[in-house]
């Protein structure tokens, strides 16, 4: 699918039934978050009767104007990315009500933003992420951006309000630290083309996570903005509750590629040079998002995902083999007892050789079997005795 850019038309935006269709499909609706210019329930579908997240914009859409084109981008740039695509929020519908737009979402448990105040009530006394909680979510939303910049798409508003954290139910294939919880990509509201847009709101992201180059005009690399971003928010989640600045000279000093290394000396040295990286002042210089998930500081949890999955798939292979060598021994002794019964051995003598047999461990060797009754090695040693045991 091509990327769709702003300002083109589609069938969405003439489509305007007035079916009342929120209320009629939806029950329960509560309001669980809004912002400027949208704001955002949960509900529950009365068919399938899951809950998930109704974004619904609170000014009316204006017809056939450019801002109008701006404002479906983000129906749009979901429908051509979430599917594919576990770190970016489940996009299951999009239509327009009383001159409304509705964007129906799989529902979320919290975003980053809400995570980190959590953390500063559970964890008071250091509610910042430590390396491997970092790594995690520079892990996760890298591989959406992949996904987005992939599809000629850039998302230019990368904060912790806007990445959505879902838990899920613990697996040992995940890192230990993030082994219940994905992050997830979602508010697309100014998402656009990468190239060649002629949208008005390119630079109209959150200015506390702003790469510079957007306020100076230069368009020419979109993508290495959404690495800035993911870098200064990064930081945030590194120096929570310390806040990243609007404007005046902390500001200027992030955008010249310094940090407060102080306020972060919880992370890794190598955790806190990529997000240097990250922040670079020269755009070129960057890492793209695949090369930042090459980075052994945040692969290393895929590696080990990896290995963990390795000795998971060896351990049940042996418990299957064990499982089914408890079955054949078994079996043997089984075939063995009927084997002294039917070669004229009294009852007494029967019941002792097979005690003999039934305690031997389950690991033994046949043949240590045999060496550990005086009888049955001399049967063994002579074919020709009445007790002879074959073992094949």
């Amino acid at each position: 699918m091509k990327p769709v850019a702003r300002g083109c038309s589609s069938d969405l935006s003439k489509a305007d039934d007035g079916s009342n269709r929120f209320a009629k499909e939806f029950e329960g609706a509560a309001v669980i978050g809004q912002g400027n210019f949208a704001v955002v329930y949960r509900a529950r579908n009365r068919i399938d009767k899951q809950e998930y997240a109704i974004k619904k914009t609170k000014n009316a859409l204006m017809r056939g104007t450019t801002h109008r084109d701006c404002i479906l981008q983000e129906a749009l740039a979901l429908a051509a990315v979430a599917h594919e695509c576990p770190y970016i929020v489940g996009y299951f519908g999009a239509w327009i009500e009383d001159d409304r737009l509705f964007i129906q979402t799989e529902l979320c448990d919290e975003s980053l933003k809400d995570s980190m105040i959590s953390l500063r009530k559970s964890r008071p006394h250091d509610p910042r992420l430590s390396s491997k909680e970092l790594a995690g979510v520079l892990r996760d939303v890298s591989k959406g951006l992949c996904v987005l910049h992939a599809k000629n798409l850039v998302h230019l508003d990368i904060k912790p309000e806007n990445v959505l954290v879902k838990r899920l139910t613990p697996s040992p294939s995940r890192d230990s630290a993030t082994s219940s919880r994905v992050y997830k990509i979602a508010d697309l509201g100014l998402a656009t083309a990468a190239m060649n847009s002629n949208c008005d709101e390119i630079s109209e992201g959150d200015s506390r996570y702003l790469a510079r180059e957007l306020l100076q005009g230069d368009f020419s690399d979109l993508t290495k903005a959404d690495v800035f971003s993911l870098g200064l928010m990064s930081y945030e989640l590194a120096t929570n509750p310390k806040g990243l600045p609007c404007n005046g000279e902390e500001w200027h000093q992030l955008r010249q590629g310094n940090l407060q290394v102080n306020f972060c000396d919880q992370l890794s040295p190598e955790l806190v040079a990529l997000i240097l990286k990250l922040i670079h002042p020269v755009a070129a210089q960057r890492p793209p998002c695949s090369d930042v998930l090459e980075d052994p500081v945040v692969g290393r949890g895929e590696v080990v995902e990896a290995l963990q999955q390795q000795v998971r798939q060896s351990t049940e292979r042996a418990q299957a083999a064990e499982k089914k060598a408890a079955s054949y021994w078994s079996e043997l002794m089984h075939l063995k007892r009927q084997e002294l019964c039917r070669e004229g051995h009294d009852d007494d003598e029967a019941a002792l050789l097979f005690s003999r047999l039934s305690k031997l461990d389950e690991k033994e060797q046949p043949q240590d079997a045999v060496q550990r009754s005086p009888r049955l090695a001399r049967a063994n040693s002579a074919p020709s005795e009445r007790a002879s045991i074959s073992w094949t």
